[in-house]
C-alpha cells in the first residue's frame, strides 16, 4: 500500500513503512512549518480549479482565510511574508514598489494639471479614474507592507491577518480585475482620436503594473471570495451612473447642438 504527495518538483511515492518519514520530506519541499501547518507560497499549491473554488466558497471560511486544501493529513497555510513583502537583497522590494507608486502619481498629476478646469467637477465620474485611485491606494497599501514589517508576521491558527495586509489583498482583489476591464472597454468600445501618453498609462500600462506587483514582485494570493469587493464597486458606479442620468448631471462635455452628453 502507497500514498502519493503532490510537489512543485514531481509526486513522491510513499510505501506505508516510511510514511512518517515521506510526510516530512515533503514538509521540506514545500516550505517551513510554524504551528504544526507547512506555510507556502501561493504557486507551490496544485488543486485544479473547480475543486478549488468549491473549497474557497464554504461559508465556514472568512473572507481572508490563509488555509489551503490538505493533502496526506499535512495542514498548508499561505506565508503572509513570502507572499506581501518577500524579501530582497538591497531592499529591491521596496524600490520596486516605490517607484510603482511614484509612477501611478505623477500620471494622475499630470492628468488632472492637463483636463479641462471647467470640467475638473466631473473628473471622478469616469470608471477610468476609479480605477487609477484604486491601483494608487493598492501600491500604497503594497509598499506599507513592506515599511511596516510586524504587519505581515505570521497569525497564529484561527487568527486573521493583520489589517494591512486584509487592505492590501482586499484591495489587489478589486483593482486587477477593474482595471483590465477597463483596459478592454476603452480600447474595444470608447478609444478615438490621438493616443497619449495619459491614456497608455489609464488604459492598459496601469493594468500591467498592478499584476507585476501582484504575481512578480510579490506573489498575492487570489481568492473566489474576493470578488464580493469587486461586486461592491460595480454596483456604486452602476448606482453613480443612475443618477447621472437621472440628474442630467453629464460628463462635463458638450455636443455640438449644445446639450450635455451622459
Amino acid at each position: 500500500m502507497s500514498e502519493v504527495v503532490e510537489h512543485d518538483g514531481g509526486r513522491n511515492e510513499i510505501h506505508e513503512g516510511d510514511a512518517s518519514e515521506g510526510i516530512e520530506r515533503s514538509k521540506a519541499l514545500s516550505g517551513s512549518e510554524l504551528d504544526g501547518k507547512t506555510l507556502l507560497m501561493p504557486h507551490q499549491v496544485s488543486v485544479s480549479c473547480l475543486a478549488r473554488a468549491r473549497w474557497e466558497l464554504r461559508r465556514s471560511l472568512p473572507l481572508f482565510f490563509l488555509d489551503e486544501p490538505s493533502t496526506v493529513g499535512i495542514s498548508r497555510r499561505i506565508d503572509v511574508a513570502a507572499s506581501f513583502a518577500p524579501y530582497r537583497p538591497c531592499c529591491l522590494t521596496f524600490w520596486i514598489r516605490s517607484l510603482l507608486l511614484l509612477w501611478a502619481v505623477q500620471v494622475l498629476a499630470l492628468d488632472v494639471s492637463t483636463y479641462p478646469p471647467h470640467n475638473l467637477y466631473i473628473y471622478m465620474g469616469y470608471l477610468t479614474h476609479w480605477g487609477h485611485v484604486l491601483s494608487i491606494c493598492y501600491f500604497t497599501a503594497s509598499l506599507l507592507c513592506i515599511l511596516v514589517p510586524h504587519s505581515t508576521r505570521q497569525p497564529k491558527e484561527g487568527e486573521q491577518p493583520s489589517l494591512l495586509v486584509r487592505t492590501t489583498w482586499g484591495l489587489y482583489g478589486v483593482v486587477a480585475p477593474l482595471e483590465l476591464a477597463i483596459t478592454l472597454l476603452y480600447w474595444s468600445a470608447v478609444a478615438s482620436g490621438p493616443v497619449t501618453y495619459v491614456s497608455v498609462m489609464e488604459h492598459g500600462v496601469l493594468a500591467m503594473l498592478v499584476l507585476m506587483d501582484g504575481l512578480i514582485v510579490g506573489l498575492v494570493p487570489v481568492r473566489a471570495k474576493h470578488v464580493l469587493f469587486l461586486l461592491v464597486v460595480c454596483i456604486a458606479y452602476a448606482v453613480w451612473s443612475i443618477l447621472d442620468t437621472a440628474l442630467d448631471i453629464g460628463n462635463g462635455k458638450t455636443s455640438n447642438a449644445g446639450e450635455k452628453w451622459i
